[in-house]
């Protein structure tokens, strides 16, 4: 009888049952069998489970349905999904569609019953139910998926700007399209604001209908063709200076056609002002600053007439204490009526004697929206007292006065 050298036991055919490879290769495949059913079983169990947690087609719909009818931002968030990652699915978003359909039921029901009917995908809808991955490369899971939309912004004012909700575009003539966008209702508030234009507008517009919207802002601002016989005359534009001179605004604009434009040209000390002229009666303006440089002679020579009436019939008033000479030159009881009312008899009673020799205007303003100004001017006058000799004296005063309706000139003030 012949014994096993390893381990003692009897051979059995001279193979020994416990050393001999048979055995250890039949312990292996039962090891090997056991641990493939279990994987089998534990996987099948994990694919059964998460397939249970994954909605069918049907059950999106359903969910869909609910989200919409309940107005559930948050639940609808959970079954939407957009291949454009730029496009966030969130609560904010989906409140967006959810007003959408609020706004238009019908729409709401005709995309509910495409979908009840396992219609899921419309061409003609921006929304359709996809499978958009597979879990586990087995389970595939499916979403309400959203396409896109985007507005194109044409304009061509650089300043302009768009905002859609809190979010606001500048620079338009750069980047004109905005998006993505959750399909849906938008208002688009534009604005344009530099030193001489303020305005704003409001477009609504539907994404839902189509995925590719275009507008356009402010187009019904125009240029203009500028001229002047002032070229380097400063261009105003709704009486704002626009810093930039006539001879550089050849072609202007784009601009509102409501607007005002005129030309504001510096002659020593003074400014003159140009006619103003309605942009939306031509296309092509020439700012001619004739009219008001004769317009500006004629009303420096009525004040310098005002001037030298006053202080010539001021003399003859001191002279012989008749305050009635002068008070048609001011504004009755303004502050320098006033003041003369009083001044007139007290120099006369100190047996002074004026005569009026010349006055002379060195500067004056003048605000035509107010119709007031000042001017400051030098007079000369003969001045006596008593049987003395009257001695040449200068004065410079500063007046105030003011345009009347009939217009006319009047003195309302002078300063000490």
């Amino acid at each position: 009888m012949n014994f096993c050298n390893k381990c003692g036991s009897k051979l059995i055919n001279g193979i020994c049952p416990n050393c001999s490879k048979i055995k250890k290769n039949k312990k292996k495949s039962k090891i090997i069998i056991i641990s493939l059913v279990f994987i089998v079983v534990i996987f099948s169990g994990v694919f059964f489970y998460l397939k249970s947690t994954v909605k069918s087609e049907k059950e999106i719909a359903l969910s869909f349905s609910n989200s919409i009818s309940s107005s559930n931002p948050e639940e609808l968030s959970k079954i939407l999904y957009c291949n454009d990652s730029s496009l966030p699915i969130n609560k904010s978003n989906s409140t967006i569609l959810i007003d959408y359909f609020n706004q238009n039921p019908s729409k709401f029901s005709s995309i509910n019953d495409d979908f009840k009917k396992g219609n899921y995908k419309d061409t003609d809808s921006p929304l359709s139910i996809e499978e958009v991955r597979k879990d586990f490369f087995l389970i595939p899971v499916y979403k309400v998926v959203v396409k896109p939309s985007f507005i194109k912004v044409k304009t061509d004012l650089k300043d302009a700007k768009v905002q859609i909700g809190d979010e606001t575009f500048g620079d338009l003539t750069k980047k004109d399209e905005l998006g993505p966008l959750m399909p849906g209702n938008y208002t688009i508030k534009s604005e344009i604001s530099n030193s001489y234009l303020n305005k704003s507008e409001n477009i609504e517009v539907n994404t839902f209908k189509s995925s590719n919207q275009e507008i356009s802002i402010f187009d019904n601002f125009i240029k203009v063709n500028i001229t002047s016989d002032i070229p380097d005359a400063e261009l105003y534009v709704n009486n704002k200076d626009t810093g930039v001179k006539i001879k550089d605004a050849k072609t202007f604009g784009p601009i509102d056609p409501n607007s005002i434009i005129y030309g504001v040209s510096t002659d020593g000390d003074k400014k003159i002002i140009s006619n103003k002229y309605d942009v939306n009666s031509s296309s092509n303006i020439n700012i001619n600053f004739a009219e008001a440089k004769a317009s500006e002679a004629n009303f420096k020579k009525d004040l310098y007439v005002l001037l030298r009436n006053y202080s010539s019939d001021f003399a003859y008033a001191v002279n012989t204490n008749s305050f009635n000479y002068i008070e048609n030159y001011l504004e009755f009881d303004s502050p320098i009526y006033k003041k003369q009312k009083k001044v007139v008899p007290e120099i006369h009673s100190k047996d002074i004697r004026e005569n009026f020799e010349s006055t002379e205007i060195l500067n004056y303003t003048f605000n035509n929206d107010t119709n007031t100004g000042e001017v400051t001017c030098n007079e000369i006058y003969s001045i006596g007292k008593g049987i003395n000799v009257p001695k040449r004296q200068e004065f410079k005063n500063t007046y105030t006065f003011k345009k009347l309706a009939n217009g006319s000139l009047v003195l309302t003030d002078i300063k000490d």
